[in-house]
């Protein structure tokens, strides 16, 4: 009985050094590195305690926000190349709406390989590297000024069209900012990537102008039927 104990306090203790002496470290990869969406960059890793057999998960963190995305798992080989997609499906990616994004690169060991699940890893690496990932930014500079809007009357949204394909579909909406109607998002309409949309103030749009009321215009491109960009601009009333 008394040597069954020592085997098990044997390996109970063999198993909790062998856990604390599993590490990854990130060996390639500088703070502040800038990626670019389409371009291609190499991970290179070094584990101690891990077998070349066990799957890895690589993903990006951005704890502000309490992003997610996996990169891709794959096994402990030491190395994975990534190229960045050229075309941005933000119904995965909903991080990178903005500009630019600073983002922790993270290795974790995968606990789980059937559903792939590494949320309760406890072995991750812990130097991970700052990337800030750039897209395609463009800007929308029309309309501006309120006192265009009067029913019936027509007005123009403009934005930059010299970052995507002529052939992309661009969606147009308008939310008014102020209660009790914030938040409301009213389509304005549908055209491909001309650079602008003339639109017709109508009933309904009035019904949210208030006078002091501003109104937010949001344009958004999709390439191949996934939303690749988003910007806006603001409409204030004349001071």
């Amino acid at each position: 009985m008394k040597k069954t104990i020592i085997i098990l306090a044997n390996l109970f203790l063999l198993g909790i050094f062998h856990g604390y002496s599993q590490q990854i470290k990130i060996t390639n990869l500088k703070k502040g590195e800038v990626w670019q969406i389409g371009t291609q960059h190499t991970i290179k890793w070094q584990t101690t305690g891990i077998p070349d057999s066990s799957w890895l998960v690589i993903k990006l963190l951005e704890p502000a926000k309490g992003y997610d995305t996996k990169i891709a798992f794959t096994r402990n080989t030491g190395s994975y190349t990534w190229t960045l997609p050229s075309v941005i499906d933000y119904s995965i990616w909903q991080e990178y709406k903005d500009s630019t994004m600073i983002d922790n690169l993270v290795i974790c060991l995968l606990k789980d390989t059937v559903s792939n699940d590494f949320r309760n890893s406890t072995v991750c690496s812990r130097d991970t590297s700052v990337l800030v990932y750039t897209m395609r930014p463009f800007k929308v500079t029309s309309p501006k000024d309120t006192s265009t809007f009067a029913i019936g009357r027509k007005y123009n949204i403009i934005w930059d069209k010299s970052k995507y394909p002529a052939n992309a579909k661009v969606k147009i909406s308008m939310i008014p900012n102020t209660r009790p109607w914030y938040g409301k998002r009213m389509m304005i309409g549908e055209t491909l990537n001309t650079g602008s949309y003339t639109a017709t103030w109508t009933k309904e749009n009035e019904k949210y102008n208030d006078g002091n009321n501003y109104f937010v215009f949001i344009v958004q491109v999709y390439v191949a039927g996934k939303l690749v960009a988003e910007s806006n601009t603001e409409s204030y009333p004349p001071k």
